[in-house]
């Protein structure tokens, strides 16, 4: 136990926590699209969440790419392959059939596509029936994952990964020039490379191409998410012990480059200076949580198995609850507070008190025996 790593728990934890209260706020930002909004909107609103989008899905792939480097999978890289499968796959298929719906019901339903019915929307739902244009996000196929698009995204950068490091095993085990260079030394040109890879991306790939979240054409987001992967994979392996150190030393300079490039990245609206910001965060998130988090009283580490339950669950709660109380035209912060404490307690309840007492539930969830993430030193 003494070599886990508390910190990409605990920061897993804060990642999809955040997650959580950005989906919420998307019902009060004004001028920004989602599955249902509010009647009332929060001025200055959009400033906090661009704070958190530059970096918040870039950090739960560079996570999970650093979780993939912990857990050696090349090893038995088959073996490894088949168990991500069932514990990523198989809770996104039974939320696809189980919670899913119910938020493209909601949005159907919200924006007058369809009359009320839950019964005969299943029943059309899965019969893939068509749908009106732009009934619900996914209604041009049929069905949706929603915001569980992370998962087959995951599953299939890791699949990927794992070919790659299969195929260059051989080549990485020689003595490549790079190889030589301290690990301090190659993150900084790692970070340089995909500086300028990923404002290349921005610049020049996603006028053409926005995110579509649906597997296939997705010809922005696929490079994007996967390069942060790699890095995370990267900075998971043995030999970049040197780097955690470093990130840590120079937190608080980090932190404060990152809050300088956000206010010019405001005062701007330049795309490097957005790839700058992303960078500079996320750096800053790594060298606090490793220097605060990874402890094994660290209380946060203890909730990484109820991430994935939530993570399923908690979107479905925000739908349902806003379409029950948005008519009732409590005020802003009323609304709010019913919406964001009601998730909160909704996922809460539902996994402490349904979820874990019933083990034949658990992989449907995402709820498996407790791992421990652990470095290789």
């Amino acid at each position: 136990m003494k070599n886990r790593r508390y910190d990409i728990d605990a920061l897993r934890v804060l990642a999809f926590g955040i997650l959580i209260l950005y989906h919420c706020g998307m019902l009060y930002v004004p001028g920004w699209s989602w599955h249902i909004k509010s009647s009332h909107s929060a001025e200055g609103l959009a400033t906090l969440m661009q704070f958190v989008n530059a970096w918040r899905m870039p950090l739960l792939f560079l996570i999970s790419g650093a979780a993939i480097a912990f857990a050696a999978p090349e090893r038995n890289l088959s073996r490894f392959i088949r168990q991500r499968a069932f514990r990523i796959l198989f809770p996104l298929l039974m939320a696809m059939i189980f919670t899913v719906p119910l938020q493209a019901y909601v949005q159907a339903v919200a924006n007058h596509s369809i009359e009320p019915g839950l019964l005969s929307f299943l029943v059309r739902y899965f019969t893939f029936q068509p749908w009106p244009a732009g009934a619900f996000d996914g209604a041009e196929v049929g069905f949706t994952w929603n915001h569980l698009w992370y998962l087959p995204y995951l599953f299939m950068y890791t699949v990927l990964l794992l070919a790659v490091i299969k195929l260059v095993h051989g080549v990485l085990t020689k003595p490549l020039f790079i190889l030589k260079i301290p690990a301090a030394w190659r993150f900084m040109l790692i970070y340089i490379g995909l500086g300028l890879f990923v404002t290349w991306l921005k610049m020049c790939v996603k006028p053409n191409f926005p995110e579509t979240h649906a597997l296939y054409n997705d010809v922005f987001a696929h490079p994007y998410y996967f390069s942060f992967f790699c890095v995370g994979y990267w900075l998971g392996r043995p030999a970049t012990n040197s780097v955690w150190g470093s990130l840590s030393q120079y937190r608080v300079s980090l932190l404060l480059l990152a809050l300088g490039c956000f206010v010019l990245m405001q005062t701007y609206q330049m795309i490097p200076l957005h790839s700058v910001y992303t960078l500079l965060m996320l750096a800053t998130i790594l060298g606090f949580g490793y220097h605060h988090l990874n402890d094994r009283e660290n209380k946060l580490a203890r909730f990484s198995r109820a991430v994935f339950p939530w993570y399923i669950l908690h979107q479905t709660y925000i739908v349902l609850l806003a379409y029950l109380v948005l008519p009732l035209q409590l005020g802003l912060w009323a609304e709010a507070f019913i919406v964001i404490v009601g998730t909160f307690m909704g996922c809460w309840v539902t996994y402490r008190y349904i979820l874990l007492p019933l083990p034949i539930l658990h992989a449907a969830f995402g709820i498996f025996s407790r791992h421990t993430t652990r470095t290789h030193r």
